[in-house]
């Protein structure tokens, strides 16, 4: 009886080290460049196919998470989390660089692109060149010609976000 107990175990333990190798496995595509999934709606591209499904959500609208410090709601409740760092006053990432610290890891990490002076994203329309794909994306919208952000004060439409809300401040 103790002969069988003891091979069960030894098909949990495979199990889990299956389980283990799965996900080591998976995540290792992360690190690889590899991006087959794509976003019908903005273009960005996704190593696995549940991180497409999540950012799918952003484009929906729905905005069920809010800050009770600040009201900006969120989408998914990780990003609320993720934001209410920033309200909590500890910094614990420090750029070594200049001392500047930061509430997130991610926001060190993409800060110390500032001292490297490295830009891999270019625009394929105009060439210039950005730190994060995310500011190449902004700065692609520029060129499509399209004004979706309308002043209701004055009626005068602006193609990003950023625009309208420096030009709001004429208003006050």
């Amino acid at each position: 009886m103790g002969g069988q107990k003891k091979q069960q175990q030894q098909q949990s333990v495979s199990g889990v080290e299956r389980h283990r190798l799965f996900h080591l496995t998976t995540h290792s595509l992360t690190h690889s460049g590899v991006r087959n999934y794509e976003c019908g709606e903005c273009g960005k591209k996704f190593t696995h196919k549940s991180s497409l499904t999540t950012h799918s959500l952003t484009h929906s609208g729905v905005r069920n998470y809010e800050c009770g410090e600040c009201g900006k709601k969120f989408t998914l409740k990780s990003s609320l989390t993720t934001h209410s760092l920033t309200h909590s006053g500890v910094r614990n990432y420090e750029c070594g660089e200049c001392g500047k610290t930061f509430s997130q890891k991610s926001s060190l990490t993409r800060h110390i692109l500032i001292h490297s002076g490295v830009r891999n994203y270019e625009c394929d329309e105009c060439g210039k060149r950005f730190r994060t794909i995310s500011c190449l994306n902004r700065h692609a919208f520029r060129h499509t010609g399209l004004r979706d952000f309308k002043c209701d004060d004055c009626g005068k439409c602006f193609k990003t976000k950023r625009d309208i809300v420096q030009h709001m401040k004429v208003h006050f």
